[in-house]
């Protein structure tokens, strides 16, 4: 039988980013995931950006958890000399005139360092690829993170270290409480503490029978425009970066998401949604492209936008990361944080983060 100080279930950002948290603080742990393919984790884009949304919405607290996930990023990157977070600059082209003088009526982007305006020469230039007449703005602090590399990177790195296993875990039948911890026969393993960061796969257990999780179901496509010449992340309507770094080269690869589906989720790709983007895609993109992929995701989301952290009411040896929705690459080195400390340190979690905060 196998004893660990932290087990954390599912390998997704959440996952992972407590995973590295625990390691850095030199904690035993381990961490399990079926390893599927399939997951939000895998299938998105991994965006950093300070506006977002078709509201074009401030990040919360972007001050804080953006240096926060930019130096986590870099040290995972230093330790496992891979390379898969990058700065790339971000473009929101206006959609039509009232979302420009609501734009610079909410922001005042000539005043603010995260935003600047869009000028009419760059306009000019981009007139090749895409048709827009109401100018925008850049996001020049924005970051992508390559969300399957880091996750696979940081999987071997500790499959290497015998902190990995892959395995499905039913959590209201595989987990049994005892005196001396957290049991797992399944796993033939005990740990003092349980960490859930599983997404979707958390909405209903015995151990957090009430989460408020919003699930999301998106669409993403991935398209090959030969046409196309762009290195930036395109917003309008639906957003369009380049897929990898190696593969713009050979065929001119390029995601295009995403799709907010909030019923009948069963992470499978829409036809509907396909529609939906290439319409919109097509709205404002002027090269020809073809659909070559389409793949789709469940976001765990929260009623009010912000992470879900805290201890089971069942037992308080168990707690729960989840509610990232699609800012999982900002949020999750953060919160893993936050919760990290608030177990190993028995600090507070901040009133407005715990995951049963609507009832108290």
């Amino acid at each position: 039988m196998r004893v660990v100080e932290t087990l954390v279930i599912g390998q997704g950002l959440a996952g992972t980013a407590v995973a590295w948290s625990l390691h850095q603080r030199g904690i035993d742990f381990c961490i399990v995931d079926d390893c599927a393919t399939s997951t939000s984790s895998r299938v998105a884009a991994g965006l950093i950006t300070p506006v977002t949304g078709q509201r074009a919405a401030l990040c919360w607290e972007w001050y804080q958890a953006s240096p926060f996930a930019n130096r986590h990023y870099a040290t995972v990157e230093k330790c496992t000399r891979a390379l898969f977070c990058r700065d790339q600059t971000a473009v929101r082209l206006y959609q039509n005139s009232e979302e420009s003088v609501r734009m610079r009526a909410r922001f005042g982007i000539s005043s603010t360092p995260l935003i600047e305006e869009y000028s009419d020469r760059e306009l000019e230039q981009d007139s090749t690829f895409y048709r827009n007449h109401h100018g925008g703005f850049r996001m020049p602090d924005a970051r992508r993170l390559h969300t399957v590399r880091y996750l696979d990177v940081s999987r071997e790195f500790f499959k290497d270290k015998n902190r990995f296993l892959s395995a499905s875990i039913d959590l209201d039948h595989d987990i049994l409480l005892t005196n001396d911890g957290i049991s797992v026969p399944k796993l033939d393993l005990v740990a003092k503490q349980l960490i859930l960061a599983q997404g979707s796969a958390s909405l209903h257990s015995r151990w957090f029978p009430s989460v408020p999780i919003s699930l999301v179901q998106g669409d993403i496509l991935t398209i090959e425009a030969p046409a196309l010449i762009e290195e930036r992340t395109m917003h309008c309507g639906v957003w369009l970066v380049p897929s990898d770094r190696e593969s713009i080269h050979e065929r001119h690869l390029f995601l295009v998401g995403a799709t907010y589906r909030r019923q009948h989720f069963d992470g499978q790709p829409s036809s509907n949604g396909r529609r939906e983007l290439e319409d919109k895609l097509r709205a404002w993109l002027k090269v020809p492209f073809e659909v070559v992929d389409h793949r789709a995701g469940i976001r765990p989301g929260s009623y009010d936008q912000k992470p879900l952290l805290g201890r089971s009411p069942i037992d308080a040896r168990i707690s729960i990361l989840n509610g990232l929705g699609g800012k999982g690459a900002l949020y999750a080195p953060w919160m893993a944080d936050i919760l990290v400390k608030a177990i190993l340190n028995n600090r507070k979690i901040p009133a407005e983060l715990l995951w049963n905060r609507r009832e108290l």
